[in-house]
């Protein structure tokens, strides 16, 4: 990586300077809280499950607020030969495991489930009687795993979001902002995809498809209130916030008339 000109640097983003409409810089805090300045002329937010942590980061764009799915608890083993016919096994049991055979080991995943997202990622750890799940699932299907031994174990956050459809493009009234994210269980496919359509955004360059469907303006629900008019900013970052109050909006006008009211005598 140091190679071709890039520096990595471990740290915690907890925020953004502006200057007008474009980020300036990253704000980054380390293991100790200490926060720094990481001076940008674009930046790319690929932050997983923690991406929603961007609302509060660019309250006037239109951002994903749900950004978690669920956990899911891995079993890696020692075992090959299992995997020599490269087949993959989805069992649609009580805990949905899933059996990837690798090409210097075997990996099984299931137990969805909906858990609180820990602000560290170190603290993702996966419950016991999970892992022995995925076990006893495995097992059913390929026995010869029950005499293999296990590697390691682990659990992760699927990304997520509102409506569960990927996120990549521009952060909505920010000029140099790319946001990816939302990428789901197959966001290991769809990686590499999503990251070179982000670089492209970064440097001002047209992607090499239309991202369209996942524009993260879609999640104005301010603006499709009432159509974009009359709508102040602040109600308008209220609804991006409230999706549920958006769609009693949308229903009644009336509700964004006192909506309406109710921000201007605020304001007096």
């Amino acid at each position: 990586v140091q190679g071709s000109g890039c520096e990595v640097v471990i740290g915690k983003a907890v925020g953004v300077e502006m200057q007008g409409d474009s980020v300036s810089a990253v704000t980054l805090q380390d293991r100790s809280g200490q926060t720094s300045s990481l001076p940008c002329r674009a930046a790319i937010f690929g932050m997983g499950a923690w991406a929603s942590e961007m609302t509060k980061w660019f309250p006037d764009s239109a951002l994903p607020q749900d950004t978690v799915a669920d956990r899911y608890t891995s079993v890696i083993w020692d075992e090959t030969e299992v995997g020599s016919d490269a087949t993959m096994v989805f069992i649609s049991d009580l805990h949905h495991v899933e059996i990837y055979p690798r090409a210097d080991e075997c990996y099984a995943n299931g137990c969805p489930t909906q858990a609180e997202l820990p602000d560290d990622p170190l603290e993702i750890v996966p419950p016991p009687q999970t892992v022995e799940d995925v076990k006893a699932e495995t097992f059913d299907a390929v026995a010869r795993l029950k005499d293999a031994k296990v590697l390691r174990t682990t659990a992760c956050f699927l990304a997520g979001s509102d409506d569960g459809r990927p996120v990549v493009g521009l952060v909505p009234k920010v000029k140099n902002a790319v946001v990816a994210c939302g990428g789901g269980c197959w966001g290991i496919l769809n990686g590499p995809a999503m990251g070179q359509a982000a670089a492209a955004l970064a440097l001002g360059e047209e992607p090499p498809i239309s991202l369209a469907a996942f524009d993260p303006a879609r999640f104005d629900h301010g603006s499709s209130a009432a159509g974009g008019v009359g709508v102040p900013p602040k109600l308008r970052a209220l609804l991006a916030q409230h999706p549920e109050l958006a769609q009693v909006v949308q229903q009644s006008p009336e509700a964004l008339q006192q909506l309406l009211h109710l921000v201007q005598q605020e304001d007096r």
